[in-house]
């Protein structure tokens, strides 16, 4: 699990390593790999972007607490990795982590509250079968769910729909 202030920023730093390699050589890619169009500019599409891990879970009208367990990057875009087998090893993040978001896709909806929950009003409830692929520090792709971001980083962030 991720946590204090050394290791957040240890994080920060790798995300912002793996952006500036990207922004470096997504324009050498895409210069060799079409025909030039006069434009030097990477369109914004293909940009990566930084989004904050949010790992909280609703509880009630209006309460917003850490889950008790860690965001778990997967190779699939299924909830509940941890227990069928599809967890990325040695991935867990938690809230304030930085990870490197590089195109979304359509997954299993997840939910950040308990679904036996009686209160529907609570301003922190959110759902999404909108899910990030991501650039692990160490070079490695997974998903996560856009619940386990910050309410910011919903919403798709212009990232264009994966290929594969």
């Amino acid at each position: 699990m991720v946590t204090g202030v050394p290791q957040r920023r240890f994080h920060l730093t790798i995300a912002v390593s793996v952006l500036i390699t990207a922004a470096v050589a997504t324009p050498v890619t895409l210069r060799f790999s079409r025909p030039p169009t006069g434009q030097a500019d990477v369109p914004a599409a293909l940009r990566p972007v930084a989004i904050e891990v949010q790992n909280m879970v609703a509880l009630g009208a209006d309460v917003l607490k850490p889950d008790v367990s860690p965001v778990c990057p997967s190779s699939r875009t299924v909830g509940r990795c941890s227990a069928t087998g599809c967890k990325l090893p040695s991935t867990e993040v938690d809230t304030g982590a930085m990870l490197v978001a590089v195109c979304q896709t359509r997954g299993e909806e997840l939910v950040n509250y308990n679904l036996d929950s009686t209160a529907t009003d609570n301003p922190h409830r959110a759902s999404s079968a909108r899910w990030c692929r991501i650039k692990l520090p160490d070079l490695r792709d997974g998903y996560l769910s856009e619940v386990y971001t910050a309410p910011s980083y919903r919403g798709g962030l212009g990232l264009p729909i994966c290929s594969s």
